[in-house]
């Protein structure tokens, strides 16, 4: 199955060595991370790996933006990956939906079945889809803008 899943790793750091040493080792940040899926079952999971890539200091997760194409449902793809950030340790990262339209829907029947299994793993079926106050677009935006080394 070709994923619908988009990594945008923005590699915004620089390697070099410390002023005045040339013989110093060089210097690496974390790659700087932007993460966009549909947060079906694959997408879920690979948000999952990153927050442990994070912790790890191999990269910094930024923020994290979801869309309704493939097996994303409406609304509740935002509390998926709300539940895996705070879950993991990153409540802080934010988070912004993609689409307000489906492109590319999955069978009604296969996105239910996708979204019992992964109400049921991450237990956050009593919540609410948050508001988020940007669009996805606008996060990513803000996001380089303000991210130090781009």
């Amino acid at each position: 199955m070709k994923k619908t899943l988009v990594a945008l790793a923005v590699a915004l750091a620089a390697t070099g060595s410390p002023a005045g040493t040339a013989a110093a080792a060089p210097v690496t940040r974390p790659t700087q991370v932007i993460y966009d899926g549909d947060m079906d079952v694959d997408d879920t999971s690979t948000l999952a790996y990153l927050c442990e890539q994070d912790h790890k200091g191999l990269i910094n997760l930024l923020a994290v933006t979801v869309d309704n194409d493939g097996f994303g449902t409406p609304g509740r793809s935002l509390v998926h990956a709300h539940t895996v950030l705070n879950d993991c340790g990153l409540p802080d990262v934010p988070v912004a939906d993609g689409s307000n339209t489906i492109v590319h829907a999955a069978p009604a029947d296969a996105a239910q079945t996708v979204e019992a299994v992964l109400t049921g793993a991450l237990n956050d079926g009593s919540r609410q889809p948050p508001t988020p106050p940007l669009t996805a677009a606008q996060l990513i935006a803000r996001t380089i803008a303000t991210t130090p080394g781009k």
